[in-house]
């Protein structure tokens, strides 16, 4: 089943390689970006995630772009964000184990079910503590006295 998002990173607007395809493919870095925003999109839809099968003509059309020039830009994209027909980096930025959030919200139920059956591990706070009365006394050291992490060096 396909997933519906996909994660970006903070540093792709602003990376080398947009510049290097953009040169190379002799296009804009706005197109270069738009056509791998589109790519990202695809290969997450797709059977087999990381995969793309668009056609120069149907991203041409999907993005406004001139079919040469989405041409230009997937060979230049060869070797640096694609291999054939899969994104290079696909596995790294795109980690399958957190595709399925079963665990983790199975875990949270079972930690919330404790709390409100009454398993959960008592807490003891200020107001439970012996600390209680000295604190709220009207010693002249209650700074020192009511401080629960002081280190008692006596």
């Amino acid at each position: 089943m396909a997933n519906s998002w996909l994660r970006l990173w903070h540093e792709m607007p602003n990376d080398p390689k947009w510049r290097t395809i953009a040169r190379i493919s002799k296009e804009p870095i706005p197109s270069v970006l738009a056509i791998y925003v589109h790519l990202l999109v695809e290969a997450s839809q797709s059977t087999v995630r990381g995969e793309v099968k668009a056609s120069p003509e149907d991203l041409s059309s999907a993005l406004g772009i001139e079919p040469e020039s989405v041409a230009a830009i997937i060979e230049a994209m060869q070797g640096r964000v694609l291999e054939g027909n899969k994104l290079t980096g696909w596995d790294k930025r795109q980690p399958a184990r957190e595709d399925n959030s079963y665990d983790r919200v199975k875990r949270f139920r079972e930690k919330k079910r404790d709390v409100t059956q009454g398993n959960a591990p008592s807490v003891v706070t200020l107001r439970d503590s012996a600390l209680h009365s000295e604190c709220n006394s009207d010693s002249a050291d209650v700074t020192q006295n009511c401080n629960p992490f002081r280190i008692n060096r006596a």
